[in-house]
């Protein structure tokens, strides 16, 4: 099962609400909501998409199952597509 892990190098800010990230390659800031930023930090070790879903559920409890589920899916796509995770070999 593909793992994935932050991509390493970027520079993090937390904030209340979130997260700021810079990413030097591209020269851009990227700014997280609350759960992305969570999702973030749950990326500095290696996770499966299926443990982010577990891990986002357990910690998010107001959000039905389902809705975590997608909303893990959709994060996990955008956070690929920009450059801010790696794919590992598992």
């Amino acid at each position: 099962m593909e793992s994935f892990v932050g991509t390493p190098g970027l520079e993090t800010t937390t904030l209340e609400e979130g997260a700021v990230l810079f990413h030097p390659k591209i020269g851009k800031f990227v700014m997280l909501n609350r759960s992305a930023a969570f999702l973030w930090a749950e990326l500095a070790t290696p996770k499966t998409e299926e443990e982010l879903i577990r891990s986002f559920t357990s910690s998010f409890s107001d959000v039905p199952p389902a809705t975590a589920e997608q909303d893990v899916r959709r994060a996990l796509a955008r956070l690929r597509e920009l450059e801010l995770v790696t794919p590992t070999d598992g």
